[in-house]
Formats: C-alpha cells, structure tokens, sequence
C-alpha cells in the first residue's frame, strides 16, 4: 500500500492552517512508521529529495530542486546552470545555522515562518535578503519594525540599511527621529561614527523639548572617548542652532565650555550669536542663519492691527512683535 500526500502549492496559493497541520501530522507518521527519507522539519512531498542543503556546522538538510527552484530566484539561477551545485546536488550554504536552514526551508515548503525573537528575524531577514526571499524579508522587517524600542532601534536601523530595505529604514527612522532625547542617551547612540552622529543632530525632524539638547548630546558623544573624538566637535558643532538657544544658556554653558573656546570658530559663532539675541531683544528684526527645528515650531499665527503687541511662541523663544502695520520677529533673552 502506498501512501500518497498532495500539498497544493504555488507562486500565489499556499496550504490553509489545516492542511499544514494535517501535513505536520502525517510527516510525523510517514517518518515513524513508514522510514521515509525527510527530514523533520521538512515538508511531505510526493517525490523523493534531490538536493543536500550544507549547512556551517555540516549538518545536512534534503529537499527538493523543483520546489526550491520555484520559491527562491536564488535556487532557481544555481539549479538552472552549468555549475557544481547543479551536477552534484549538493549546495554548501555556510553562512547559514540550523536553525536558519530550518526556518528557510519551512518558508520555502509551507510559505509561512514563525518568528519568535527578534535574533530570529535578524537571521531570517539576513536569508531572505540572500536568496531573494522577498515576502520573508518583508515577514522578518513587520516582526523587527513592531519590536522597536529605543535601545533596538539603533541596530534595526543598520540592519534595515545594510539589506537596502526601504520600508523598514522609513519606519525605524521616524522611531528614532521621534524619540531622539530617548535614543541619544542610549549605548548604541554613544557607538554611532561621527558622521552618523552628525547626518542625525542635522536633521530639522529631530523632536526635542530645546535647541540646548544638541548641545548636550554632542558634548555627551564627545566625552564618551573625549581623547580620540574631541577633534570632532567644531564639525559637530556646526549644526547647533545658536540664534534658538536661551541667552542665560549660551552665556553660562555654551561660551565658557573649553570646547568651544579652544575654537576660534566655535567661540566666534557663539559671539554673533549673542549680539544677535541682543539685537532680538530690542526687537531689531535679526537674520536668523536657521530655522528652529520642525518640533520647536508652531506655523499659523496671524497678527493684525496697528497696536503694539507680542506674542510668545511656544517651545521656542521668539516673540512675534508688531508696531503699526509692520511685522518683526525678535528673540527672548530668557526661556
């Protein structure tokens, strides 16, 4: 008596809950009682495997050519030429463990995975990406963009880069752009180049409750190795927006740090900074050289009338000040 299992399978039509359970109960079956050759994490299928798996431990996974072909456009180029892996059957995937291959091949037979930590889709987006696995990379990049935190998201984010994945990139970004305070007080963060640093404090989407927050990231970033990364504050520095910090602040903590006065640069942009505030103050109409960041802005306020009067905006510290039928935008000293 033969016993004969169908699962129907294709590009666009994978097995119900039922039938991948029927088909899990009859493996087990099929291999305790009928010493059929499959693995047991391997799906049932009418033909006999044709195709070793070599995983780094030397541990050897069997399957099917057809059906790997017809899942992974990886399988499908190196099944389909004139190469080793075609003539011998046997295909040495080192950089995979085994319970990567595991999971890879319950994808390929069955067209679902369960993703259980986030090491788990770390792996499996990493397979996906290298047998042009889409639909696992995207299953893998749903689990790690809903596992976000702000200790992750650093990592996720590299990750999401490194495999050139679009959506996730966008979704962890605006994570990290979200909770900047939160992530640049992380070890990840304290880690980042400075020039990963400097792309993220650039940023006009950084939320932040004040200006002077950069100031104190850059400084914290710095002193984490001060004697290898103090070279690298005056192109931090820069991106420091000075004319929307309080006057008390960059008079008390910003002019007197020995960073900035052991750069003329540094300290000069300090000092016009200053005379600009003061300028503000007498309502003088100063060229700010930034606008604030989009989390300390609020857009929409309409002044009419030919009375003198000033408005303060919050989260920032300007005030909007009129005089007749003109509009001038002036600076507080305080916050």
């Amino acid at each position: 008596m033969v016993l004969w299992l169908q699962v129907t399978r294709d590009r666009h039509h994978y097995p119900t809950h039922a039938q991948y359970e029927m088909s899990r109960l009859l493996r087990r079956f099929f291999i305790r009682h009928a010493g059929m050759d499959i693995q047991p994490d391997q799906p049932v299928n009418a033909c006999p495997c044709d195709l070793i798996l070599v995983v780094n431990d030397g541990k050897e996974f069997k399957a099917h050519r057809n059906v790997l072909s017809e899942a992974s456009p990886f399988f499908d180029k190196l099944l389909n030429c004139d190469m080793k892996e075609n003539k011998e059957g046997v295909v040495r995937l080192e950089m995979f463990t085994d319970a990567q291959m595991a999971d890879v091949l319950q994808f390929l037979y069955n067209g679902d995975v369960q993703i259980a930590t986030r090491e788990d889709a770390e792996n499996l987006f990493a397979a996906g990406d290298y047998l042009l696995l889409s639909k696992l990379k995207s299953f893998a990049a749903e689990f790690l963009a809903k596992a976000l935190s702000t200790l992750n998201c650093l990592s996720t984010f590299h990750i999401a880069n490194m495999y050139f994945c679009e959506e996730l990139i966008c979704s962890t970004r605006k994570f990290i752009l979200s909770n900047f305070t939160a992530v640049s007080a992380t070890e990840d963060f304290m880690n980042l180049t400075s020039q990963e640093v400097e792309e993220w404090i650039a940023s006009d989407e950084i939320v932040i409750s004040a200006e002077e927050e950069v100031f104190k990231i850059i400084l914290r970033w710095i002193n984490y190795n001060r004697s290898e990364r103090h070279v690298e504050f005056g192109k931090l520095f820069r991106h420091v927006r000075l004319n929307f910090i309080a006057r008390d602040f960059l008079l008390n903590d910003v002019e007197t740090n020995d960073l900035v006065t052991e750069s003329k640069e540094c300290f000069n942009r300090v000092t016009v900074a200053l005379t600009r505030l003061d300028d503000a103050f007498r309502c003088l109409a100063p060229r700010p050289e930034s606008r604030p960041r989009k989390s300390l802005e609020i857009s929409g306020i309409a002044m009419t009338g030919k009375a003198e009067f000033s408005t303060f905006l919050k989260k920032t510290n300007f005030f909007v000040c009129t005089k007749g039928t003109g509009l001038r935008v002036c600076q507080s000293t305080h916050m």
